[in-house]
């Protein structure tokens, strides 16, 4: 599934990938292996400390411990949005971009 998502955001050019609820990082280790700018958007401190330590000071990638809800998207400009989120989320954060 990760393999799929990376390359259906890559496929384009934007190379500013806004994920969101990135866990672990999974997803986001494929993403910057892209060379893609990531901004990792995750409301669990447990798992933001997970991402912190799995990719320290890592050029491409700006972690946000946040609700996606809460945080101007637009404030990075042109993104893609990606994640593997759960159902009940993806109507709320679609509502929020268009």
């Amino acid at each position: 599934m990760v393999e799929r998502i990376a390359a259906a955001v890559c496929r384009s050019e934007p190379k500013q990938i806004i994920e969101v609820g990135p866990g672990k990082g999974v997803l986001t280790q494929r993403l910057l292996a892209t060379g893609a700018e990531v901004i990792a958007i995750e409301l669990d401190p447990a798992m933001v400390a997970i991402l912190r330590e799995r990719f320290p000071e890592h050029p491409c990638l700006t972690i946000v411990e946040a609700d996606v809800l809460s945080v101007d998207l637009a404030q990075w400009g042109p993104a893609v949005l990606a994640g593997n989120l759960p159902y009940y989320i993806t109507s709320p954060i679609l509502d929020r971009i268009f």
